[in-house]
């Protein structure tokens, strides 16, 4: 996909790596590093989420108020507006590439947690 997508996939796949091969030392600065890089790739894609369905419902918004009685000007603006808010509106990762959202999210835990069981097979 994109080359934040990879590096993602890369980061996570290493620092489980080194979890699993090292002391308990290490475990005890690699699990919160771990910890804090999921969670916030996991608040990245849970607000470009909110934002996509939250902008879902701005021109039935701007529809269902009084605009009917108004004058022809302020009448005119406001179908103009509902033009410009029809489609949502979308975080977009990467020059445009990938939208971030809930199941870009699931797909780089997916993603890493494969790679991941596959360098362990190699590794074995």
């Amino acid at each position: 996909m994109t080359i934040v997508f990879l590096a993602v996939v890369l980061v996570i796949c290493t620092t489980m790596s080194l979890l699993t091969q090292g002391k308990n030392a290490d475990a005890a600065f690699l699990f919160p590093y771990l910890s804090e890089i999921v969670s916030i790739i996991l608040y990245c894609c849970w607000c470009g989420s909110q934002v996509t369905n939250q902008s879902d419902g701005i021109s039935f918004a701007i529809y269902s108020s009084d605009w009917t009685s108004s004058d022809v000007s302020y009448m005119k603006l406001i179908s103009l507006q509902m033009l410009f808010t029809k489609d949502a509106m979308e975080m977009r990762l990467g020059g445009g590439v990938t939208t971030i959202s809930l199941p870009v999210f699931v797909t780089i835990i997916k993603t890493a947690y494969t790679v991941f069981t596959i360098l362990q097979r190699f590794e074995d």
